[in-house]
């Protein structure tokens, strides 16, 4: 087992993402804690595992508020339009949803885009593009 330092303190110093002081949390799990807030593991494991369909939903849409600028119901009318389906290429995803692009420069939000999409999206978008594009042309 992977010794932790055992201050909250010391786990800061060392940059380390737990900590374990040995002693019980209030609810009486002797185990690591999370350097950030000081929660117990265990508990923090168990809260997801019990959370409901309607809180998860909330933890999602409020994710895809900070990150992007899109209310729900703004993304509920997406699906609809786009019929569940990727704006560029027309897939609907088998696994995850669909992501909601925006503008990094602005934050202004887009359409909703499939996992391969959306990655594909932001090496289009990066700025060393123009010398991939010369390394392509030169090399193959």
């Amino acid at each position: 087992m992977t010794s932790f330092p055992k201050t909250l303190t010391d786990a800061l110093t060392s940059n380390t993402k737990f900590y374990y002081t040995g002693r019980p949390c209030k609810r009486g799990h002797i185990a690591n804690r999370y350097t950030h807030g000081g929660s117990c593991v265990e508990c923090v494991e168990h809260r997801s595992k019990n959370r409901t369909k309607e809180q998860r939903n909330q933890i999602v849409a409020g994710r895809r508020l900070r990150r992007s600028r899109m209310t729900s119901e703004r993304y509920n009318d997406l699906i609809a339009k786009q019929e569940g389906k990727c704006a560029i290429c027309g897939n609907t995803p088998k696994t995850r949803g669909l992501h909601a692009d925006h503008c990094h420069k602005t934050g202004k939000p887009g359409l909703l885009l499939c996992a391969r999409c959306n990655v594909a999206l932001s090496y289009i978008e990066h700025p060393l593009r123009p010398f991939w594009e010369k390394y392509l042309q030169e090399y193959r």
